[in-house]
């Protein structure tokens, strides 16, 4: 299968995928808002749920869990995409302050709205691993070239066999 053979809407994100582990949505508008998310690295998701410790066991522990994945796969609101800049180059800090950053400045229905949207990312990431899968699986089978295509193109007389060639 090649490139070409990828309907042109799936193909970018898959490219993404492959290439940098990435699904983007930066169209999503809420209350006269525009946000844009991706899904998150591995250290990302890690860093989120080191920050939620302390809500461990409380009844707000998924509303920070929410949060924490909500603040850093934000790329970016209503266009800046420095609204909160990374301050250095760790990660549990940088995840706090997002988390910090959404939860302070917006009420959870928005922080809800953003998660469910990312959810969606995620579902489209795992559409997107499975069909990379079965591309890589396809291309391991073998294809044999029918006896026909061996000899030159032209008409016959002879009658047609109805039987299935066997494969070697």
């Amino acid at each position: 299968m090649e490139e070409q053979d990828f309907d042109p809407e799936i193909l970018a994100p898959i490219e993404g995928l492959v290439h940098l582990g990435d699904i983007r949505n930066d169209n999503i508008e809420f209350a006269g808002h525009s946000f844009g998310l991706r899904t998150l690295t591995a250290a990302e998701e890690i860093a989120a749920g080191a920050v939620v410790q302390p809500f461990r066991n409380t009844l707000k522990e998924p509303e920070a869990w929410a949060s924490a994945q909500v603040g850093l796969a934000l790329t970016h609101v209503d266009g800046d995409e420095e609204f909160c800049p990374k301050v250095g180059p760790n990660q549990q800090a940088f995840a706090r302050a997002r988390m910090n950053y959404v939860t302070t400045n917006w009420h959870f229905i928005v922080i809800d709205h953003l998660f469910r949207e990312y959810a969606k990312l995620l579902e489209q990431q795992a559409e997107k691993v499975r069909q990379v899968q079965d591309l890589s699986a396809g291309s391991l089978l073998t294809s044999w070239p029918s006896e026909d295509s061996f000899s030159a193109p032209g008409t016959s007389n002879a009658a047609t066999s109805l039987e299935i060639p066997s494969t070697p």
